[in-house]
């Protein structure tokens, strides 16, 4: 089921990924992840994922890439893309869908997300953020019978440059 939520959210940002000429090299923010909370977790989690990630502001998605400290305790890479035309705002509050990679070196073969048994997991979920708060909130699903969460709150600083 996650895989197809996963696929799901790709498919409905990969039109974009052809950019409209939007995107520079150049990052046009960033966001530094501070921590997690996997909720109803019955095995311990590092919840300190301390992390720098530059994003670019590519119409209508927006393209994320950074280093963080991984709920396992190892150091690992992600590379997400956010829906702007697929989501919800009221009131300086936005929610979006976002999807995309992570890798887990050593570790992510063994993950129920894993792709194709490889160290690289799937990512989607919600963010939430608000128009005048430089923090963000992401809300990713979980698998108590499996991953051992019953879903996964992250949280962090933004800005833009």
């Amino acid at each position: 089921m996650k895989h197809l939520i996963t696929a799901a959210l790709l498919a409905i940002a990969s039109p974009a990924v052809a950019f409209d000429g939007s995107c520079d090299l150049i990052p046009d923010g960033g966001a530094i992840l501070i921590g997690s909370n996997h909720v109803g977790a019955t095995i311990d989690f590092n919840e300190s994922n301390l992390g720098v990630f530059a994003s670019w502001d590519c119409e209508p998605v927006t393209v994320r890439g950074g280093v963080y400290d991984n709920s396992l305790g190892n150091t690992s890479w992600a590379f997400t893309v956010k829906s702007e035309f697929v989501s919800l705002s009221a009131g300086g509050f936005n929610a979006a869908p976002f999807a995309g990679v992570a890798h887990y070196p050593g570790t992510g073969r063994h993950e129920v997300v894993s792709i194709k048994g490889s160290d690289w997991i799937g990512l989607a979920g919600l963010e939430f953020t608000h128009d005048d708060v430089p923090v963000f909130v992401q809300l990713f699903p979980g698998d108590q019978k499996h991953a051992g969460y019953d879903y996964l709150v992250s949280f962090g600083l933004r800005w833009d440059f």
